[in-house]
């Protein structure tokens, strides 16, 4: 744990003990009465001796001194990533034309999806082995890396020999025995993992997460893609605020994906603006030949011969932020 974070946790334990020992003080003149006396009483104490047990605990993923990650070039001392690919492979001329475009656009990841957790058991599931096989190809003609999801243990032997980083998905975060398989299976052959927020999760829970990989290995990505929020307007909310927050107590790269977090493509470049302003190490994008013929997603995916504009564009917004003057 960092400095920081282990006095934020010291500082906490000691204001509910006091709070706590002056509660007990206030209810002590009640425990001979019959009924609620009693009862506050027993409930204070029992807090006491939790409060001692809630101690600063150490992290093989934010231990003092800890040097920071780095997986697949993404790191805090690189220019920021760019993972690019479509949210399902459909067909080797689909993802061969993407990865083209990501390459001439100047990423060095690419993503797509061959097996997939979707919210619906009659949506597509993906094409399964064969994609993989279509996924690796088209990224080893343009010399590029792989970031490909394992739905479950099924098929996480198969992701793990194709890819060059696991992705865990939003709706397995909070699986502990596919994490902890996939940290052991990706320390086993050199291999990175991607572990993506839950959208129900807090950081913390998320970071959590990210220890099971931990326990294996620590070459872990964490990815911010947006939670489940009251508001409408968006498929998700991107919780650009957990980019500083996660990167305060871990030493991992952190990336966010804009695009689940958008719904719409034409919040994806502003939401990934957003993210690298936070201070992301690299930005996930979903990208097809042609969004609306997309088996999956297709309102939110990016036009492969327009993604270039679209990172051209990310890069203006920063550089107009990054001049701002003072108009005093």
């Amino acid at each position: 744990m960092t400095k920081a974070g282990t006095q934020s946790v010291e500082s906490l334990r000691c204001d509910l003990e006091r709070l706590a020992k002056k509660l007990l003080a206030t209810a002590a003149p009640l425990a001979s009465a019959e009924g609620a006396g009693r009862d506050v009483l027993s409930a204070i104490e029992r807090s006491l001796e939790a409060i001692a047990d809630l101690q600063p605990r150490e992290s093989p993923l934010c231990s003092e001194g800890g040097e920071p990650v780095e997986v697949l070039g993404i790191g805090e001392e690189h220019p920021p990533a760019w993972i690019v690919g479509p949210c399902m492979i459909e067909s080797y001329e689909q993802i061969s034309i993407v990865a083209e475009a990501a390459k001439a656009a100047g990423g060095r990841i690419l993503r797509g999806g061959a097996f997939k957790t979707r919210t619906s058991p009659h949506s597509f599931q993906g094409p399964g082995e064969e994609g993989l096989v279509m996924l690796r190809r088209a990224a080893d003609a343009q010399g590029m890396a792989v970031i490909t999801e394992a739905s479950g243990l099924g098929n996480l032997d198969i992701v793990a020999e194709t890819c060059d980083a696991i992705q865990i998905g939003s709706r397995n975060a909070q699986s502990p025995e596919l994490l902890d398989a996939a940290g052991r299976v990706a320390a086993s052959l050199g291999k990175g993992v991607v572990v993506k927020r839950g959208f129900g999760c807090t950081v913390a829970e998320w970071i959590s997460a990210a220890e099971y990989v931990a326990a294996h290995t620590d070459k872990i990505i964490l990815c911010e893609r947006g939670i489940r929020t009251f508001e409408p307007g968006t498929r998700f909310t991107l919780d650009v605020a957990a980019v500083p927050l996660a990167r305060a107590v871990t030493r991992l790269p952190i990336i966010v994906d804009a695009s689940h977090a958008a719904g719409k493509r034409e919040m994806v470049a502003p939401l990934a603006a957003a993210g690298l302003a936070a201070g992301a190490d690299g930005v996930m994008l979903e990208v097809h030949p042609s969004p609306e013929q997309a088996m999956s997603d297709n309102g939110q995916q990016i036009r492969a011969d327009e993604l270039n504009e679209l990172i051209e564009s990310v890069r203006r917004k920063l550089v107009r932020a990054a001049s701002w003057n003072r108009p005093y």
